[in-house]
């Protein structure tokens, strides 16, 4: 209590209101995290905090009041989403989950009743200071409870990366190459393959296929993902190998993302290619272990984006709430990001220099915001990046939006393709893969837990598990030499054949297998 007094408890205790909200989102979310993403959100909100206090205390002299008044604020607008995510409990308002512009009743409850606590708190002649130290200390021990989780986590995360790290034997010798022929990693995440497209959605017309068969492309139309989430799929496909070999503590249920930010950034495919003197090029995608890349030459990033933390942030607090009232479309700069990576990558066609551009772009995985003519999509839905039974919407809708975002991204590549084989001063290599399928046939009965592996398939179902492993996977090589190539390849045998192919290594071809966990 004495601590707290000599700190100015008035003063301190919205600064801890601010504090836990984004502690906690930063502990639940911390494998797809780092912790630099919560650095700005949090001086952004704290400077806003000790402001406002300071303007409150030209209109109202008691601090004490300002202080509780402005704690109450703060954590009101700050958990407004995990109070429409109590869905057992609005089930009589139709409020399902937190989606922007169906939370209106929500809105109004809590507007209401905040408004006679303020009032009351106004009227009180004075404020007791013990309950704003009892508040204080309340704070302090979710904040410490949930700060002990941190370090024990860590201590994991380390031990695995250093782990990692010892696995990366790179026994790659450069050998002499006549030509150095620009490299493209083009990742749609969740595109799915024809087949799956025509079985479960209904696409008979794969615009895609068409278009790179007539382009010479070779399609190996009966590949699958070697895992059936995006960050084990791309620590797998850019190390040339299987997790296993790469993590040597790895478990089969663990998934810990955190562990393969080094993997994916520091990548072995741009470590073998360097040395060839190629010169690597990466995109920001939003996902945090794409969200900076100090191995890359140049890490090409729209400026207005949302990193993932920041996304989360909106979509819990009151904020994603009133921008969609006030008709403002945060989704637009994920849209906007995607454009841009196609953009660029006809601009790097122009490049003189050898280069190896990783591009991983998050469509069509949600969230859904194109339309098949690439107009804005889904306004007033939640701007998520989660899959399957996690999905906002129902499951139509899930299979609606994917295959109108599919359809249009599929168009946007085409015309990115052309430029870059026009624009290449000799013919590139071009690999275009999904990390992973869709999950329309997921199992959807379990939409309020955490992700599992039984969000992302339907282990009961065969089709679910075809849907999510069954990838889209097509090579462009110069004189289109495919002979090596064969129509069930998996993407971590993509590198090890290009690298025997154009220069010069005995890479094993390892066996092509999924693993679902």
């Amino acid at each position: 209590m004495k601590l707290l007094k000599i700190i100015r408890v008035e003063i301190l205790l919205p600064q801890l209101a601010v504090t836990y909200p984004l502690l906690h989102l930063y502990a639940s979310n911390f494998g797809e995290v780092g912790i630099t993403s919560v650095i700005k959100p949090f001086a952004i909100i704290a400077l806003f905090v000790f402001l406002s206090y300071k303007f409150l205390q030209i209109f109202i002299k008691d601090k004490l009041k300002i202080s509780l008044i402005m704690t109450l604020l703060i954590t009101v607008g700050l958990s407004f989403g995990y109070m429409a995510d109590l869905v057992p409990y609005f089930e009589l308002f139709k409020i399902k989950s937190f989606v922007l512009g169906k939370n209106k009743l929500l809105f109004l409850i809590i507007f209401f009743a905040s408004s006679i606590i303020l009032w009351k708190i106004l009227k009180i002649k004075k404020v007791s200071i013990l309950i704003l130290n009892y508040l204080a200390m309340l704070i302090i021990l979710a904040i410490i409870l949930t700060l002990i989780k941190i370090p024990l986590y860590y201590s994991n995360v380390k031990f695995l990366q250093n782990d990692s790290v010892n696995n990366l034997n790179n026994d790659f010798n450069p050998a002499n190459s006549d030509t150095r022929p620009d490299i493209y990693y083009i990742l749609l995440d969740g595109h799915a393959r024809k087949d799956v497209l025509e079985e479960i959605y209904g696409y008979d017309n794969n615009y895609l296929t068409l278009y790179l068969k007539s382009k010479n492309f070779y399609v190996a139309e009966e590949s699958r993902s070697n895992y059936i989430y995006t960050y084990a799929s791309l620590a797998s496909s850019l190390n040339n190998n299987y997790l296993e070999n790469l993590i040597g503590s790895f478990g089969k249920k663990e998934i810990d993302i955190s562990v393969f930010d080094e993997l994916i950034k520091n990548n072995l495919v741009s470590q073998n290619l360097k040395k060839l003197g190629y010169v690597y090029y990466t995109f920001r995608s939003g996902f945090a272990s794409f969200n900076n890349n100090p191995y890359a030459a140049n890490h090409f990033e729209y400026s207005f984006g949302l990193n993932n933390y920041e996304r989360n942030l909106v979509n819990k607090s009151i904020f994603g709430f009133l921008l969609n009232l006030a008709n403002i479309d945060i989704k637009e700069l994920h849209r906007k990001r995607v454009l841009f990576t196609f953009e660029t990558l006809k601009e790097i066609s122009n490049d003189s220099q050898p280069t190896f551009t990783f591009a991983h772009i998050i469509s069509p995985h949600p969230p859904f915001v194109f339309n098949r003519d690439g107009s804005s999509a889904s306004k007033g839905k939640e701007y998520n990046f989660v899959d399957g039974a996690r999905f906002s919407g129902t499951k139509e809708e899930y299979k609606a939006g994917y295959l109108n975002q599919l359809i249009y991204i599929d168009k946007k590549l085409a015309e990115t393709l052309e430029a870059i084989l026009k624009n290449s001063d000799q013919e590139p290599i071009i690999i275009i893969q999904g990390d992973h399928g869709p999950a329309y046939e997921a199992d959807w009965s379990n939409k309020d837990n955490k992700v599992t592996t039984e969000e992302l398939i339907d282990v009961d179902n065969p089709l679910s598990i075809k849907e999510r492993t069954s990838i889209l996977n097509a090579y462009y090589f110069p004189q289109k030499d495919y002979s090596n190539l064969y129509q069930t390849i998996t993407p971590v045998n993509s590198f090890r054949m290009i690298f025997n192919t154009y220069f010069g290594q005995s890479f094993e071809i390892l066996e092509d297998k999924t693993i679902l966990n």
